[in-house]
């Protein structure tokens, strides 16, 4: 029974893909047939409830953050200031979905750009499918360095330096840095039926530039420190972006009115990258649970913004399917791991896996177990040192299929669309990012 780890994924993917029930239902049954191949074990759920512990606190806190800068006008204030910016629609959804994405990620992680720019998206009066697969498909860039390079320090952590493996996964990410805002630049203008200003030339030669400093500077940064790259670039990018978007269409400096979202959003991001820098990855002394966990900054943020807590409840009821689907899918990795089962998978993974189908192998690991962290802790001690930054790229563009991820930007836009309308845009686009990764690592290895 070597292969006896993959009937969960496959009884996950009959179930909603063929009888099409609902995602949370397929995941339970995933974990059911689980517990009956290989049973459950308490090491299992102590770490699932760890990790859980963790990832879920970060979700709910940023549910509840959204849910009350949605009512106390945040969200607005800061949708007011990308309209100072420019009123050409495709520059402000850029802006947002491209640099700001990757700055949000960059600074938590684990999701929160859906959580926070899908809103704002919609704020600006984007068609729904947009504000959730925008999002999804930018932050692809940024997830192997999110968290302030968590995925690389805890993926890799067998490496003696990490810089050559954030080089690498630069390298390995350079294509994307242009494909992503061009897509984006190309579904809006298929979507939104923009007026003749929108349309300009100028605006795709200043959506690459953004790409061209981002890359640049992400490329750069790299070389000199792993845990930067994406933060470092899309800040810089961002500011430009502003700047020069505004100048272009009104050839004048900003000086933006609307401050309320700008200054509460800048001084969260600002925490969140402070409390990384400072505790890094400090546990609790006689836990395995980290000091900073940025949930804790979200909700700190959400009761001083409402000085109540009547926003949790429908925090909690817009957060309790992706943390359902998330238990059930790492309950199902760790059990499959201490039951041996997952060791006997990769112990028959073909060798052509493990060297020249680096990228499938990371695309596929994120698309099962739901996140690039994990995936990358599973993998890279089947790999030599060399590919770890391939992998790093692979897991990186699989996360926008995570079911996880798929459900929790269905939950923040309020079930207004459904599992399979994001998928029917998100697969086709990661299969393409896939296919361009593979041929890419054939050509240059």
């Amino acid at each position: 029974m070597n292969y006896v780890a993959i009937i969960p994924f496959c009884i996950l993917f009959a179930s909603f893909v063929i009888l099409r029930i609902e995602l949370m239902y397929s995941a339970f049954l995933a974990l059911l047939s689980c517990v009956a191949i290989v049973g459950a074990s308490p090491e299992a759920l102590q770490h699932t409830l760890v990790f859980l512990f963790e990832i879920g606190l970060i979700i709910f806190g940023a549910f509840y953050f959204i849910e009350v800068a949605e009512h106390k006008g945040v969200i607005h204030s800061l949708a007011d200031l990308v309209k100072e910016v420019s009123s050409n629609r495709i520059v402000q959804s850029i802006l947002v979905c491209f640099p700001l994405t990757l700055i949000v990620e960059g600074s938590s992680g684990f999701g929160t750009p859906l959580l926070i720019v899908a809103p704002l998206l919609r704020a600006l009066g984007l068609p729904l499918i947009l504000c959730a697969v925008l999002p999804l498909i930018n932050m692809s860039s940024g997830i192997p360095f999110g968290a302030l390079g968590t995925p690389i320090r805890l993926g890799f952590s067998a490496a003696a330096n990490a810089a050559p493996i954030a080089s690498l996964t630069i390298r390995s990410l350079f294509p994307f840095f242009w494909m992503t805002p061009l897509i984006s630049f190309f579904l809006l203008r298929r979507k939104i039926q923009p007026h003749d200003s929108e349309t300009r030339s100028i605006w795709i030669l200043w959506t690459i530039a953004l790409s061209t400093i981002y890359g640049l500077t992400a490329y750069f940064v790299a070389q000199y420190n792993p845990e930067f790259p994406t933060l470092a670039a899309a800040l810089l990018t961002f500011v430009f972006g502003i700047f020069s978007a505004h100048f272009i269409e009104h050839r004048k400096l900003i000086r933006p009115q609307h401050r309320k979202g700008l200054f509460i959003y800048t001084l969260l991001l600002a925490i969140l990258w402070l409390g990384k820098q400072i505790w890094m990855d400090q546990k609790i002394p006689g836990t395995p649970l980290r000091i900073f966990n940025p949930g804790w900054i979200f909700i700190l943020f959400g009761l001083t913004l409402s000085q109540s807590l009547t926003f949790f409840r429908p925090a909690v009821n817009r957060a309790r399917r992706t943390i359902a689907i998330l238990f059930c899918m790492t309950f199902i990795v760790q059990q499959l791991k201490f039951s041996g089962a997952i060791e006997r998978l990769l112990a028959n993974i073909p060798a052509w896996f493990l060297s020249s189908g680096t990228p499938l192998l990371g695309w596929l690991g994120s698309v099962l177990i739901g996140t690039a962290t994990v995936a990358n802790l599973f993998l890279s001690p089947l790999l030599e040192s060399t590919y770890y930054g391939v992998l790093a790229t692979g897991t990186a563009l699989g996360v926008p299929l995570a079911f996880q991820m798929i459900v929790g930007v269905k939950s923040i836009l309020k079930d207004e669309l459904s599992e399979r309308e994001i998928l029917s845009y998100i697969f086709p686009i990661s299969v393409i990012f896939l296919t361009l990764s593979f041929i890419l690592f054939q050509l240059t290895h």
